[in-house]
């Protein structure tokens, strides 16, 4: 029964966390790995966001994705090309 017990601790170990935090050494290549919310064409000023207007592309230099909802619906104060990224400062 002990070497039962020590065996699962071992398993549990060896199944490590849940929960996933990026390392020193992986720091530099986050932006790099990441993808950020982008243009998925070319948009003219006044231009009221749909779901289909955004993409996703790496580096992480914008939003990131997940924050679709904080885009859709609003309209740009500025016109953004296909690839650049979408900031909140782009909207009105």
């Amino acid at each position: 029964m002990k070497q039962l017990v020590q065996q699962l601790e071992r398993v549990r170990t060896l199944h490590g966390k849940a929960e996933k935090v990026v390392q020193p050494c992986e720091a530099v290549l986050v932006g790099q790995a990441r993808r950020s919310i982008v243009a998925a064409s070319d948009l003219s000023r006044g231009h009221r966001l749909e779901r289909q207007d955004l993409t996703w592309i790496r580096p992480a230099v914008g939003l990131p994705p997940g924050e679709e909802g904080m885009l859709v619906g609003r309209i740009l104060n500025r016109a953004v090309s296909f690839g650049e990224p979408i900031l909140l400062s782009d909207l009105e």
